[in-house]
């Protein structure tokens, strides 16, 4: 290593280290090590100071391959505050944690107790953080999200003398190979899935979310005494994400005035020939205000969804629905191509090509637009679940979208 070189890391550590230890660095010898340790100590993190020399040469980020697989711009190694990321050859600059000595445990500054930054294994300070800033994940600002957008309380009619009729019928949901317990989901009716799958789905291959399955269950649901007031037995359709519902204002526009309720919404029939509507539902879990990982035994209590506890349907604000398997079929059973996701790319099938409006190597998913197969896939389908499981009635009536 040249003594210009060592000059010129001398001035760099000035501006990001303790003043003895650039001073020391300057009357270093041509001794790698004795460099290597004073950057060590200054808590630059450094494998070899010819490393950190040879990234230093060219800071932008497209010159760290790592940097540039991640689409940075600019400067990286180091950036224009003079630190070096994660993603550079020889690593991050070490940057010293600030103290949490003496914030409480419990305090909801800390990472650790807010869910959504646990979630994503944040440590130290971060609502807000040292700087004063929240950040996105901290309860309090997930909270302000779910509030925006969201418009005044509905003007309601007075409550029914008594909760909406009861209604059986089968809802479905098209899913990977992971199994989880249902706690707040969206579902379809099977014109609703089969509009998904042909819309968003069988044309990629992989299949979208590696997508394997379809799930079919028997719902009871009953509106509660303030929907039926209003002389509908659905709400407004609401989307959930990972159990928590994601729409503006939920627990205010809808759970605190109607009840845990389902609600429902009519997809674009232009689109899928269908022979009938397509319609999508969505089903309130417990403590629906939050995240799978965020919710609490607190929270599920105060929150207690729509779920029935017991196999009656009593339209009570925390009972307007139960939920029971009713079979799955693998998507590999309709077009016939065994192990599709695994197989697709090294054999060139395909169950549906838009452009070409068929498959390659199954005919199951051709003609989009065309009524007739469009309904023979519906009857394919309503038959398969019929024949694998005679349990259950073959088919059930799908309750009008009225919301």
């Amino acid at each position: 290593m040249t003594k210009l070189l060592l000059l010129i890391l001398s001035s760099l550590l000035r501006s990001l280290i303790a003043e003895e230890v650039a001073d020391a660095l300057a009357s270093c010898t041509e001794d790698d090590e004795c460099s290597l340790e004073l950057l060590q100590r200054g808590g630059i993190k450094k494998t070899l100071v010819s490393s950190y020399t040879d990234v230093a040469a060219d800071p932008s980020c497209s010159a760290a391959p790592e940097c540039a697989k991640l689409k940075l711009a600019g400067n990286c190694c180091p950036n224009d505050a003079g630190i070096s990321l994660g993603c550079c050859p020889g690593g991050a600059t070490a940057v010293p944690s600030p103290a949490v000595a003496s914030v409480p445990k419990d305090s909801k500054r800390l990472c650790q107790n807010n869910p959504a930054c646990q979630e994503l294994n944040l440590e130290g300070m971060c609502c807000p953080n040292p700087a004063g800033s929240s950040l996105g994940c901290c309860d309090s600002e997930i909270e302000k999200q779910d509030m925006l957008g969201a418009g005044p309380a509905p003007e309601l009619a007075p409550p029914a003398a008594a909760p909406g009729p009861l209604m059986t019928f089968y809802l479905y949901r098209v899913d990977n190979d992971q199994r989880y317990k249902l706690n707040g989901v969206n579902m379809a009716n099977l014109l609703g899935d089969v509009w998904y799958l042909h819309n968003e789905v069988v044309f990629n291959c992989p299949r979208k979310f590696n997508i394997s399955r379809l799930t079919r269950f028997k719902v009871t649901a009953r509106a509660t005494r303030e929907l039926a007031g209003q002389g509908k037995n659905f709400d407004n359709f609401v989307a959930f994400d990972k159990a928590k519902c994601t729409v503006p204002g939920c627990s205010q526009l809808h759970w605190d005035p109607l009840g845990y309720v389902l609600g429902c919404t009519k997809n674009d029939p232009g689109r899928v020939a269908l022979p009938g509507e397509a319609a999508w539902y969505s089903l309130p879990g417990t403590c629906p205000s939050k995240f799978y990982f965020q919710k609490t035994a607190a929270c599920m209590q105060n929150e207690p969804g729509g779920q029935c506890k017991r196999s009656k349907v009593t339209g009570e604000r925390d009972c307007t629905y139960t939920i029971q398997e009713a079979g799955e079929i693998p998507l590999d059973d309709l077009s016939g191509i065994k192990n599709y996701n695994d197989v697709c790319e090294s054999t060139g099938v395909r169950e549906y090509d838009e452009l070409t409006d068929k498959g390659t190597g199954t005919s199951f998913w051709n003609g989009k637009a065309d009524s007739k197969k469009g309904k023979e896939r519906v009857k394919f389908i309503t038959d398969l679940f019929a024949k694998r499981f005679p349990q259950f009635p073959a088919s059930l009536e799908d309750p009008v979208c009225d919301a």
